[in-house]
């Protein structure tokens, strides 16, 4: 975990969502690829989708987030 960043994170509504409503949510890997660091060295991105549906299976929301792994420990 040392070496894990939360790079970025955005929510897109589609429709309302009330107290009471059953939500599913499938995930998916949308990218994967490398970049060369500023400070040396290589990070990896790794970009997330996840779909959220109601019980009546309409989208309701989406969650697209990204993840770099860096090749050395992070430093605060």
């Amino acid at each position: 975990m040392r070496r894990l960043l939360h790079g970025e994170q955005e929510f897109e509504y589609v429709k309302p969502i009330h107290a009471g409503d059953a939500l599913r949510v499938r995930s998916r890997t949308k990218d994967v690829f490398e970049k060369q660091g500023s400070r040396g060295g290589k990070m990896l991105f790794v970009l997330m989708e996840s779909e959220y549906r109601n019980q009546r299976d309409e989208v309701v929301a989406y969650s697209r987030n990204t993840l770099i792994m860096t090749e050395g420990t992070v430093k605060a």
